[in-house]
């Protein structure tokens, strides 16, 4: 026996205690990542498991040595882990899949397991290193993101039934209730012509003139309703041409002055000189102010004024519609652009579409629109027209 000089004596103690040493940094690694971690032999057979894996089974070694693992599987897994496992071994080949194991409790968890061979200097497996991680948080909140996906698409499925099957009934009601309308309003007009205006007939020409007025009014909700659904489908159209502003002004008050006056409220107008000509569709603009100006007089009281103003700003025309009215709490103020909101639920002298129309109307013109109101001192609804300085011409544009 060839004897060991003192300085192979001491390299041997200096590799050996290297050897502890790095060992046991390994092992307080092992047992510090939250993670279950074990060690198996080149056949496969687990000689060693970090601390979180009792932790987490509250199994011995003796009862996990070797391929006791699989006794904390969930049942179901076990055939298919073992010869997923198995296969790998054979193969040599690194592994990896989805399974669920068993806590102390009895509680079942997913994990994301993983396993790497381990090799030697002459490239032969030595053993085998797998790591698990707890991925049953990430696996509920994916399950819950595809429930709560399924929901929304079986939900957008019945709201697009619902759109169709409104689309439908306005369908109906565009041409089916318009059609017997436009019979009685001309109906009732002619009987207004032939009926003498005289006090032995007064009774009847005021019936008929009540039924033009409900025939008239029944037409404009229908049109708001057909307004309404164009807008929430991206089919409302604007047919944008330079327009005076001060013509526009002067038809709105001149066709609401009769309402006004029967409601004892000043009607007034403050339009700038030298405006310039707007990029508008007058016919949807004069649709805008009917609806604001109608609004504005429904809720001033009498003795009141309703004033129409525009004014240039850069860009465009900036009008408003201001009232001398009860004006408008804060809290309702969000809801003044809802459909069929009213302030009170009593109200019955609409449907409540009136400011949903101007919105989308204003807007298809590429405007802006904003309201303010302080109880007791009125209302002003702004919005913002855009003038020809950037190119009008004949355009048409849709919401």
């Amino acid at each position: 026996m060839t004897a060991t000089t003192p300085e192979e004596a001491h390299e041997r103690r200096t590799t050996e205690r290297a050897l502890r040493e790095s060992e046991q940094r390994f092992r307080v690694m092992a047992n510090t990542v939250p993670l279950l971690e074990w060690i198996a032999d080149a056949d496969g057979r687990v000689i060693w498991y970090n601390d979180r894996w009792y932790e987490f089974t509250g199994a011995t070694f003796d009862e996990l040595r070797g391929w006791g693992w699989l006794s904390v599987h969930d049942p179901s897994d076990v055939d298919r882990v073992e010869e997923t496992v198995r296969a790998a071994y054979a193969q040599g080949k690194p592994w990896q899949g989805l399974l669920r194991l068993r806590s102390r409790g009895g509680e079942h968890r997913w994990f994301l397991a993983r396993a790497v061979p381990v090799t030697g200097e002459d490239g032969q497996i030595v053993e085998w290193f797998a790591a698990l991680t707890d991925v049953t948080e990430q696996r509920d909140a994916a399950r819950e993101r595809e429930r709560l996906l399924e929901n929304e698409r079986i939900a957008h499925a019945k709201t697009m039934e619902a759109v169709r099957s409104r689309d439908q009934v306005l369908s109906i009601v565009s041409h089916d209730l318009r059609n017997p309308l436009g019979t009685i309003t001309m109906a009732t007009s002619f009987l207004l012509e032939i009926v003498p205006d005289d006090e032995a007939r007064a009774t009847e020409r005021r019936q008929l003139e009540m039924i033009k007025r409900a025939a008239g009014t029944m037409n404009r909700m229908i049109g708001d309703l057909l307004d309404v659904t164009r807008i929430e489908s991206g089919r409302l159209s604007v047919e944008r041409a330079p327009t005076e502003v001060e013509p526009v002004v002067d038809e709105a008050i001149a066709l609401h002055r009769p309402l006004a006056e029967a409601a004892q409220i000043a009607l007034a107008r403050d339009v700038a000189q030298g405006l310039p000509r707007m990029c508008a569709d007058r016919h949807r603009l004069s649709q805008i102010l009917s609806n604001l100006i109608g609004n504005a007089i429904k809720f001033t009281p009498r003795g009141g004024t309703v004033t129409v103003s525009a004014a240039a700003e850069p860009g465009g025309i900036l009008w408003r519609v201001s009232d001398t009215g009860q004006g408008i709490p804060a809290d309702q103020l969000p809801h003044l652009f809802d459909r069929f909101w009213q302030a009170r639920r009593t109200d019955r002298r609409g449907l409540g579409l009136g400011l949903v129309i101007v919105e989308g109307l204003v807007k298809a013109h590429g405007g802006g629109i904003h309201v303010a109101s302080e109880p007791g001192r009125g209302t002003t609804i702004s919005f913002s027209i855009p003038d020809v300085s950037a190119g009008c011409g004949d355009q048409r544009a849709e919401l």
